[in-house]
């Protein structure tokens, strides 16, 4: 059974990490806007990704479907976002030459940009933890976390 000190702790944590997305500046990204960038950035190896198009290419991006999968959520919440954020700039979206159904996902230079500015946060928190409580064990909550994820 959870104690309410943990509750209150995750409460306060939350409304700390809330606090960097809304203190974020006009036109930043939100944090949903985050997450759908920052997950097409892992699926895709880390790196803004310049394929060449054509059925013949290497490689073809990432599909709709793949995205709402890693984020566990709808393909229609994953496509309004997806349009949004090509709307922004930050994604591109081109058909698939093996499933005409199908398109691919691209992050585009921009989105890597706009997806690392808003990565920043979570780095400036961790500093800010880390000077107001120097004793704390970034380590301890880093298995905490991780374990945590790998029974979800």
């Amino acid at each position: 059974m959870p104690t309410p000190a943990l509750a209150d702790a995750l409460e306060t944590l939350h409304r700390l990490l809330n606090r960097q997305w809304q203190d974020a500046p006009a036109g930043a990204l939100s944090y949903s806007e985050f997450e759908y960038l920052r997950a097409l950035h892992r699926m895709a190896g880390c790196g803004v990704q310049v394929f060449e198009e054509g059925p013949d290419a290497p490689d073809h991006g990432l599909h709709l479907q793949d995205l709402a999968a890693a984020l566990s959520v709808s393909k229609a919440s994953v496509s309004i976002a997806i349009a949004r954020l090509e709307e922004r700039g930050l994604v591109r979206r081109t058909p698939c030459f093996r499933d005409a159904r199908a398109q691919h996902l691209f992050l585009t230079p921009a989105g890597q940009t706009a997806m690392l500015e808003a990565a920043r946060r979570y780095d400036s928190l961790a500093r800010t933890l880390s000077a107001q409580a120097p004793d704390l064990d970034g380590s301890a909550l880093l298995k905490a976390v991780e374990t945590l994820l790998t029974h979800r």
